[in-house]
């Protein structure tokens, strides 16, 4: 790692870095799986004799961090809210990478409702760039999932990311936006160079280990035209058994529904959160492998959320929560 801890933030295209430099209080970044999760808030300090201007919300910010101005591209966001506070006055600039307004380059709110119909065999690929165009949006679909075809969905008075988020979740797909794209990722086909830490290399960590909500078998329901009747399938073995409400159209979408399902639960009975010195290629989905840490501990982890911190008091720092890898 450098010594010094550094930033640029650009917004619409002008680089504004130094200009907040002198009356920046802290700057940070969250990425993470979910589809708000990737966030950025930067706090300034501001001068109740010269106050800083207000900046627009639908601004597009592009924030690099490093050290030794050595920087590393965090993301693209969009300027969501502005709060004023004091004494001692002070403004914080919060942005996510999911647009609520129409953004400089054109990017618009995932958030409005529509109302339409998705005909039955639509595929993954066709729903998630059809949205994805519309609203100015880079679509990336993982080649699993691309060519499934849909069951007939009607979306009413909903939005599009929350329409997303129903397919994704049915599939156990990570599905957000970032960087002008649009995700709809299955989990661990994302390739990334894996991240090895060493227990003197980090700050302080935490591991919960819990059954509360573990499953261990999924029943999913789908309707055979030809029989006439329902029939199920089962995924994971013992108790206690989870049963999906949803009746499927077909087998194999009952099965992936299942398998969905059954993963979801498994991944949260084992959770990690560690904190270290700032080190910007962390991200989300990135493999994890502890060393030197005792049982329990020690091994591979899936990095869910990292967040990175620059403050002036206190430097670089990067937050880590993560969950434990399915074994297939």
């Amino acid at each position: 790692m450098g010594l010094i801890p550094c930033f640029s933030v650009i917004a619409n295209d002008a680089d504004i870095t130094v200009l907040i430099q002198d009356m920046y209080e802290s700057i940070s970044v969250t990425d993470g799986t979910g589809y708000e999760s990737d966030t950025c808030e930067i706090a300034l300090i501001d001068d109740p004799n010269n106050p800083i201007e207000l900046p627009k919300k639908g601004a597009e910010l592009r924030i690099s961090m490093g050290y030794d101005y050595d920087m590393t591209d965090m993301g693209l966001f969009i300027v969501s809210e502005v709060s004023l506070s004091g004494p001692p006055e002070k403004m914080v600039i919060r942005g996510r990478a999911l647009p609520q307004l129409t953004s400089k380059s054109g990017m618009t709110s995932l958030s409005s409702q529509k109302t339409r119909s998705w005909p039955k065999g639509t595929t993954i690929f066709a729903v998630v760039t059809k949205i994805a165009r519309e609203h100015g949006l880079e679509p990336i679909v993982s080649n699993s999932v691309s060519a499934l075809k849909l069951p007939h969905f009607d979306q009413s008075d909903e939005s599009d990311m929350n329409f997303l988020m129903r397919i994704a979740k049915r599939y156990d797909v990570v599905c957000k936006p970032a960087g002008g794209k649009l995700l709809f990722v299955k989990r661990g086909e994302i390739e990334l160079p894996s991240l090895t830490l060493v227990k003197q290399q980090v700050s302080d960590w935490e591991m919960t280990s819990s059954t509360s909500d573990s499953v261990g078998t999924t029943i999913a329901y789908w309707h055979d035209k030809k029989g006439a009747k329902k029939q199920e399938v089962k995924v994971g073995e013992g108790e206690p058994v989870k049963r999906l409400r949803h009746i499927y159209q077909d087998a194999k979408s009952a099965q992936s529904a299942a398998q969905a399902s059954l993963d979801q639960s498994r991944r949260s009975e084992e959770k990690l959160s560690l904190n270290l010195p700032g080190d910007p290629e962390i991200s989300a989905e990135k493999p994890l492998t502890l060393i030197g840490f005792r049982e329990g501990i020690a091994g591979d982890w899936i990095i869910e959320q990292a967040t990175h911190s620059i403050d002036k008091s206190i430097g670089f720092k990067t937050g880590i929560q993560a969950v434990k890898p399915l074994i297939l």
